[in-house]
């Protein structure tokens, strides 16, 4: 069963939302502001990861805003058990704080969610992201995009040196198998995700675990 089909129950086309913050006073603001539009519905609070953990597995929501730092359970160990326990199509995991931390940032990637965004974006930014993710995009915000691109950078392994004579060989098979079509051919470019079709050149992040490369190849971009 997709999330879609999940939330059919809540109307075609509503993107079901569970907020998770051990704050009150932001989760009935992040309330106020998500219920004025009209395809977003809040389904659930939670005030701890453990309680998260237990909600998600109950009422399956399409997109989970997640907090960090909290009491009873972290944000990033409870986004991991959430996805874990998710049978089918997972939520979708938006991790949302108030720092930009890098063991957030990559620890939120890592961890499955589907994007990271701050606490003081824009409210327009907020609901942006959310149908964003609902749709199967990855998101990341803007003001940590570069580092997650540099850290990608620094992970890669550097390809191993090739010998003069398996280049030559190489080299050399190519242009026997060209001239035996009886024409020349523009070669087409291997991406570096391992063929996948998802290169470093797919927007604003890619990574070296699978987690992260998963998020990023489904299409990750920034905030803007």
């Amino acid at each position: 069963m997709t999330r879609a089909e999940a939330g059919a129950d809540a109307g075609a086309g509503t993107i079901r939302v569970m907020l998770v913050d051990d704050q009150a006073v932001v989760r009935a603001g992040s309330r106020v502001l998500l219920e004025q539009v009209a395809d977003i519905e809040v389904v659930a609070e939670a005030s701890s990861g453990s309680s998260a953990v237990t909600t998600a597995r109950r009422l399956r929501p399409d997109v989970v805003y997640m907090d960090v730092r909290m009491p009873g359970g972290d944000g990033l160990t409870a986004t991991r058990q959430i996805l874990a326990d998710a049978a089918g199509s997972p939520p979708a995991v938006l991790v949302v704080t108030t720092f930009d931390l890098d063991e957030y940032v990559f620890g939120a990637l890592e961890a499955g969610a589907s994007g990271f965004i701050l606490k003081d974006c824009e409210p327009e930014d907020l609901i942006d992201a959310i149908r964003r993710l609902a749709a199967g995009y990855g998101l990341v915000d803007q003001t940590v995009t570069r580092r997650v691109i540099a850290e990608f950078a620094r992970r890669r392994p550097a390809a191993p040196p090739e010998s003069a004579a398996a280049h030559q060989s190489r080299t050399a098979s190519a242009s026997i198998s060209t001239r035996t079509s009886g024409a020349y051919s523009t070669s087409t470019p291997i991406s570096d995700d391992g063929g996948n079709g998802c290169g470093i050149a797919s927007s604003s992040a890619t990574r070296a675990t699978p987690a992260i490369r998963s998020s990023i190849c489904s299409g990750v971009q920034s905030v803007t």
